[in-house]
């Protein structure tokens, strides 16, 4: 009897450790999500991942980004929602670039979208993935236009831009 309880107790320990294994590794495989800023002005971004809140300021004459590594988040997932900073432009709009993962972390949602108006009206916006497995968005005039939405495997890093020069995410990669 006592050795069947040891038996049991090691087999409990076991598969506690293969599953903690499990998550990690799928986690380990996750990209991450990148907001990059090129344009001459900062941009504030509020950070939203259930009841978590953080706001980072991204200037965009210093080529300012955040990434992070995507997470599960409730609900609709992650928003990462960029507004003005000051200014004329400093109203209530606002671009949101949300991202939910799968229960199982196979795959990633994402949308981009405008709320209060079009902040950066003027201002190409892009949203894109590092590999060819995501389908991109892209605001010629910072304006929504077609799809604004898509889903990918979440291996794939999405990179939303906001005024691209035309470079690349190896920019960012040794930093």
């Amino acid at each position: 009897m006592h050795l069947s309880s040891i038996f049991i107790g090691a087999l409990t320990a076991l598969i506690s450790v293969v599953h903690a294994e499990s998550v990690i590794a799928k986690r380990a495989d996750l990209g991450s999500a990148f907001v990059l800023v090129y344009c001459n002005f900062s941009v504030a971004l509020d950070i939203q991942a259930g009841e978590t809140s953080t706001r980072k300021i991204l200037d965009g004459r210093s080529y300012d980004y955040h990434n992070e590594k995507y997470r599960p988040g409730s609900g609709d997932g992650v928003s990462l929602t960029l507004h003005h900073t000051d200014g004329p432009d400093s109203s209530n709009s606002e671009t949101t670039f949300r991202y939910k993962l799968a229960d199982d972390n196979s795959t990633v949602e994402y949308s981009l979208g405008n709320s209060g108006g079009n902040p950066f009206a003027g201002h190409k916006i892009t949203l894109k993935s590092s590999g060819d497995g995501c389908p991109s968005i892209e605001w010629p005039e910072g304006i929504p236009t077609g799809v604004s939405s898509g889903s990918c495997g979440s291996s794939e890093n999405l990179i939303l831009t906001l005024c691209p020069p035309g470079t690349s995410l190896d920019d960012f990669e040794d930093e």
